[in-house]
Formats: C-alpha cells, sequence, structure tokens
C-alpha cells in the first residue's frame, strides 16, 4: 500500500489480569466494561455493619453506616460563599443522594475526591415534605478512622 515503507509487525500486548483489564477500562473511560464496578471498587472498603441504601427509610432518625460507589459528585456555594458538596451513592440496591455541609466537606472533600469507593456515616432524615428521605453525611471512614469504633462516634 506504501511504497517504499518498511514492513512492520504488529506489536503483542503483555497479558492483563481480569482485575487489571478493568481497572485499565476505567482508567480510560472513567468506568470498567470488563466486570462490576461494584466487584473491582467496593471490595476495596469495609462493609460491616452498612445499611444497603434501599433499606434506609427503616432508619429514619438515625445515624447509620452506608458504603458504596459514588456515580456522582455536584459542588454548590451556600448563600455565605461556602462550598458544600453533593453526592450520589450507590451499592447493588439503588441510589440515594448525601449531603457534606461546609464543615463536613472541608475535612473530607479532598478523601472523597480521591476515592470511588466510600463508606460514610450518615443522618438519615425525611425530607420537609415527608417524601424522601436526606442523607447529611458526617463522618466519612478512610482506613484509618475504620480501626475506631464508629458506632460511639
Amino acid at each position: 500500500l506504501f511504497v517504499g515503507s518498511e514492513s512492520s509487525t504488529a506489536r503483542v500486548l503483555p497479558y492483563m489480569d481480569r482485575r487489571a483489564c478493568a481497572l485499565a477500562e476505567a482508567e480510560l473511560l472513567g468506568f470498567p466494561i470488563s466486570m462490576s464496578p461494584f466487584a473491582l471498587w467496593m471490595e476495596t472498603i469495609d462493609r460491616t455493619g452498612a445499611v444497603s441504601l434501599a433499606d434506609l427509610e427503616a432508619y429514619a432518625g438515625q445515624v447509620v453506616r452506608v458504603a458504596g460507589i459514588q456515580v456522582c459528585q455536584r459542588l454548590h456555594r451556600t448563600l455565605k460563599g461556602q462550598l458544600m458538596q453533593f453526592v450520589s451513592l450507590a451499592d447493588e440496591s439503588g441510589i440515594a443522594e448525601m449531603s457534606l455541609f461546609p464543615d463536613t466537606y472541608r475535612e473530607h472533600g479532598w478523601y472523597l475526591s480521591q476515592h470511588r469507593a466510600i463508606c460514610v456515616r450518615v443522618l438519615v432524615e425525611w425530607d420537609d415534605t415527608q417524601s424522601g428521605l436526606q442523607l447529611t453525611v458526617r463522618d466519612v471512614l478512610d482506613s484509618a478512622s475504620e480501626q475506631m469504633d464508629w458506632q460511639d462516634k
């Protein structure tokens, strides 16, 4: 096809196991294709004692532990100009939106920006119209803070 060009041979790519392939897909596309994002990212966090998102109604008025994958984050400025964040969290049972008010966002925003799968303590309350739940993040449980007894906080 190309006169005078040297012939080339196709390079053989190194073997990648399923997990390495999924991580490469997530790096390139933002999400894995060859395996479930829950299988890929949720294995890295301790979900002991976590309430499934589908069961949160039963815990209205309580602070509980939830775990999941962040699927969306939005920053918002309060009337006083402070940053706060809304995070959509998904687990195998559903999706819920959580609010990080300015103090919590300042303390944990960086951690959330660096991790896909997270475990958090949230206050579960009914919204003003009693038609849905609102989740207010109290603590983000990283590997260091998970060593403490989170129920006593």
